[in-house]
């Protein structure tokens, strides 16, 4: 029974252990996590060259083996502090952003999904938590309200097919406000204006027209707290991380993949001359060494098994280009 708890208790640990991994890679890669194998054969090099270097470097100026291994585990510890103290702060920056980025696209989705009335009744919102906004006014297709003491007419298109939005809907919208006494005005779209908008929006006349595509209209959003709390983003997140399943044959191939088999050997060939040079950790070296190399072997003999598949596709071509041209001589034969 007591076993049987503890095998359950390392799986829950596992399971924590393995999200938090994904949920880190999904912030810090962009969902595009390296592989685990990978990034602990890169952590032993890197560990193993810092130390080896420092104790190098303090044998040499103090000549005492035993203070300069003490020395170097401790300088090896602070520099590992270091860079994990970094790798947070750039994971707490890199979280920020992706989850950002998750909320404005999320908002966006809404907003092209709905309905006329319903992307209507989110301008006025959004024009009611505007600082300075006065009351509102439904016109015939457009809203009337002030802003800081200004008179605007706003007007709304709800591009749900991400379109370029045509001068046509400038030129409409600009008809109905122009006899009634505005000097100003907005139009807010959740699309993108085309570069025939933006001129028609300079042109010179008596009515001031301020274009706001989708990113300004996000960002207004944003800015005024009308994007979706972090409950929404943490499913979002949870949903992403449950659709990338880690690829084991990915995982494989990219361990074995052709162009890593000189880094393999160059580590083996460090990790050699690790094990002549300093005797307190000679047997742990030959078997880092013994380790890559062989790796490197398999590698090797993996790429001379299976062909390169850029090369197959460029056999491939250059068939279809003979056969194609056969088949143009005998024609004009």
């Amino acid at each position: 029974m007591k076993l049987r708890n503890l095998l359950s208790t390392i799986k829950e640990r596992y399971k924590r252990l393995a999200y938090r991994y994904k949920l880190n890679s999904f912030y810090l890669y962009n969902g595009q996590a390296p592989s685990v194998l990978a990034r602990l054969f890169n952590l032993i090099f890197a560990e193993t060259l810092v130390f080896l270097l420092s104790y190098i470097w303090f044998l040499n100026r103090l000549n005492r083996p035993l203070t300069a291994l003490a020395l170097s585990i401790v300088l090896t510890l602070l520099l590992n502090i270091s860079y994990w103290l970094q790798k947070k702060k750039r994971l707490a920056n890199k979280r920020r952003t992706k989850r950002k980025e998750l909320a404005r696209d999320c908002l966006l989705d809404i907003l092209i999904r709905q309905s006329p009335d319903e992307f209507k009744w989110q301008i006025l919102r959004l024009v009611l938590k505007i600082p300075g906004a006065g009351s509102i006014k439904a016109k015939g297709g457009f809203l009337e309200t002030t802003i800081k003491g200004r008179k605007m007419a706003i007007g709304y298109y709800n591009d749900r097919f991400a379109d370029d939005i045509s001068p046509q809907f400038l030129s409409a919208f600009l008809v109905k406000i122009k006899d009634a006494g505005y000097d100003e005005a907005i139009y807010l779209t959740s699309g993108v204006y085309s570069d025939k908008c933006k001129s028609y929006a300079k042109k010179k006349r008596r009515v001031r027209l301020h274009l706001l595509d989708k990113h300004k209209l996000l960002d207004i959003m944003e800015g005024l707290g009308m994007v979706p709390d972090d409950k929404v983003i943490d499913s979002l997140v949870k949903k992403k991380l449950e659709d990338s399943r880690q690829d084991y044959t990915r995982l494989r191939k990219e361990i074995l993949a052709p162009r890593r088999r000189r880094s393999y050997l160059g580590y083996a060939f460090f990790f050699a001359i690790a094990s002549i040079i300093i005797n307190v950790f000679k047997l742990y070296y030959m078997i880092f060494s013994l380790i890559f190399f062989s790796l490197a072997l398999i590698s090797w003999f993996n790429s001379r098994t299976k062909p390169d598949v850029a090369e197959s596709r460029g056999e491939v071509i250059d068939l279809l280009i003979s056969d194609n041209t056969q088949k143009d001589n005998w024609q004009s034969v």
